[in-house]
């Protein structure tokens, strides 16, 4: 118990947060490591995120240096986030208003679906893949974020670099500040909750790399947290409840806190050993075609 209570006072006094007791110093690795990676519906605001592509993705990037190339006629047919604007942009208020902006203003119609750490959106072997290499992107500090949560009375909610809220009027008046969208759903709205950030602001993206040995450090570091999280105690519960308020996570348990860092609600995520090195497994395939990129993204002029 001693040993515990050392560790659980060092880490709130060295990094600033409230952890629950544990029992070995890999616990404390792997409390901190955690907690870095939680993001919940009150604290959502993050410059530095990750987008697993393919290599033909890959290759293109490296050639054209376009990062956002989505547009909502992409792919196979709307994604769900551009279906859920399609259907907010027809009320008649200010989240109407902002729903037709993130479809209709020029610099806010190409996107790239991305998330804060890589592991949560490595898919296992079998699994569709979003692809096998990773791009890194950072946000510029006066971009503002947005969560949009569509089946809320209130769909919108802005936020700066700090977490201040920032009124949906003064977003209608410079959507050029908008640099990204924290998508989430939940049931009973879809069957399995998820979230994402869409980047939909070139010139809100401060820069990008590829193929780089950060990258391919960060890889490795949530590689080995999952297989040590395989050797802890199974959790099967939902994880779409750990997702709300940060402050509800303060004496959670490891498992709980895991929870808190997804993605996705399925099953291929859950706090049990075969999921976590299925993904692990994922992170492991991780690979680059060449030489790394970093690009300092300059914005465009009027």
């Amino acid at each position: 118990m001693r040993t515990r209570l050392r560790i659980g006072v060092f880490l709130s006094a060295v990094f600033g947060i409230a952890l629950p007791m544990v029992a070995t110093a890999q616990d404390a690795v792997l409390a901190q490591a955690i907690e870095q990676r939680i993001v919940t519906d009150d604290d959502f605001a993050r410059d530095d995120l990750y987008s697993w592509t393919t290599k033909d993705n890959a290759i293109a990037l490296r050639r054209d240096r376009k990062i956002l190339v989505a547009t909502a006629a992409s792919g196979d047919g709307p994604t769900p986030f551009n279906r859920a604007l399609k259907t907010v942009a027809k009320r008649n208020d200010d989240h109407g208003v902002v729903a037709s902006l993130l479809r209709e203003h020029k610099n806010l119609q190409r996107r790239r679906y991305a998330w804060t750490s890589p592991f949560a959106t490595a898919r296992p072997r079998g699994k569709r893949s979003y692809g096998t290499h990773l791009v890194r992107i950072r946000l510029r500090k006066e971009g503002w974020t947005g969560h949009f949560e569509p089946g809320k009375r209130e769909p919108f909610r802005f936020v700066n670099a700090s977490g201040d809220t920032i009124s949906l009027t003064k977003v209608i008046e410079h959507p050029e500040r908008i640099a990204a969208i924290f998508h989430t759903r939940k049931p009973p709205a879809v069957p399995e909750a998820f979230r994402e950030y869409v980047l939909c602001n070139r010139d809100m993206i401060r820069s990008w790399s590829i193929g780089t040995e950060e990258i391919a450090e960060r890889v490795r570091q949530e590689s080995t947290m999952l297989r040590t999280l395989a050797l802890t105690k199974r959790v099967r519960r939902r994880a779409f409840r750990r997702w709300r308020k940060r402050k509800s996570l303060d004496q959670a348990s490891l498992a709980h806190r895991y929870q808190a860092t997804l993605a996705f609600d399925i099953r291929h995520y859950r706090f049990q050993a075969k999921h976590l090195l299925g993904v692990a497994e994922a992170l492991d395939a991780h690979s680059t075609i060449g030489p790394p990129v970093e690009v300092t993204v300059t914005p465009t002029t009027e």
